[in-house]
């Protein structure tokens, strides 16, 4: 093992003084809180299409969902089948209190709701922008 007695042991926890710290101290040290009560807690670790990522228990898991697991409420595991939702629509949140739990239906609403969806010239698919399309128009 080298350097003393630190790492794991035989049965696989971490040891010594360069034991591994828990889960909600790494996700705590990620985390830069904005100074007023309603602020997002952003995270500053590693992302993947902008939504934040921590290694837990050999797997890397979303760290809104950690953070709703571990620091919420009701600090209760996600049902399978359904979703850890963020109300202020800021991927990097981890903050408990905008975190939800729903559906992917309700995550679809919400994002109507919010005018969040592709349309028109935003959508991946289109070929003219908005004011092509009026200038088309004009023309007929």
């Amino acid at each position: 093992m080298g350097r003393g007695s630190a790492g794991k042991s035989k049965d696989g926890t971490w040891r010594g003084q360069w034991a591994r710290p828990s889960v909600k101290a790494r996700l705590l040290a990620r985390v830069r809180k904005t100074p007023t009560k309603r602020g997002c807690w952003n995270w500053k670790g590693s992302t993947v299409t902008g939504y934040g990522r921590l290694h837990v228990n050999g797997a890397q898991r979303p760290a809104h969902q950690v953070s709703f697991e571990l620091l919420g409420r009701k600090r209760r595991k996600v049902p399978p089948g359904l979703f850890v939702l963020q109300k202020c629509d800021n991927r990097r949140c981890v903050r408990p209190s905008h975190l939800f739990v729903g559906t992917q239906a309700d995550n679809m609403a919400d994002k109507v709701a919010k005018n969040r969806q592709a349309r028109r010239a935003h959508s991946g698919a289109a070929k003219l922008t908005w004011r092509e399309v009026q200038r088309i128009r004009g023309l007929y």
